[in-house]
């Protein structure tokens, strides 16, 4: 029977040889598409990915240069901090009731709070792991050594430009006096 129904109908292969080729048409269309999308993700998956690497290294570098600026700070201020004669000839570094120390003291308190955890490498030194910093908490402590580093250098040059203008004679002839001593 099924013979005999091909044999009388003869005439509607061609027909649907003509709807099979747009279907065959359509099915290899779709594969295209389907691995011109997937290249293109890959493409796309690649480009994140250096860019990833390319951020992650320039971050390791920034992070790098906000602790170095933050250590190169603190060790400005350890250097007045404890060296006798400086803390004479400059009182107003240490005297926290002055305005510009007040502000130099709370940045370097946010600063040091902000500062991220530094993994020892033993061929680096200490290195940064950029990886536990995200980019939120990297550009506020950032910000923070950058106020930090602007604080000290006002309270600094305000230091060098008044020394002991503050006392009266008879105060800078006793802090002379203890500068000699020391």
């Amino acid at each position: 029977p099924i013979f005999s129904a091909l044999a009388w109908n003869w005439w509607l292969i061609f027909p649907l040889a003509y709807f099979g080729k747009f279907m065959v048409r359509e099915y290899r269309k779709s594969i295209a598409n389907r691995r011109r999308h997937q290249l293109e993700m890959e493409r796309v998956r690649s480009a994140a990915d250096s860019e990833e690497r390319r951020v992650t290294r320039l971050n390791a570098e920034q992070l790098r240069t906000t602790l170095r600026t933050h250590d190169d700070v603190d060790k400005r201020w350890w250097d007045y901090e404890i060296d006798l004669a400086t803390i004479i000839r400059y009182p107003m570094l240490v005297d926290v009731r002055e305005p510009l120390t007040r502000e130099f003291h709370k940045a370097k308190g946010r600063a040091d709070m902000l500062r991220p955890q530094i993994v020892v490498n033993e061929t680096l030194g200490a290195v940064p792991d950029p990886a536990q910093v995200d980019a939120a908490a990297f550009l506020e402590y950032r910000d923070a050594v950058l106020d930090y580093a602007a604080a000290f250098d006002a309270a600094e040059r305000e230091a060098r430009r008044r020394k002991q203008a503050d006392f009266s004679p008879v105060e800078r002839e006793s802090l002379e006096r203890a500068r000699r001593l020391v």
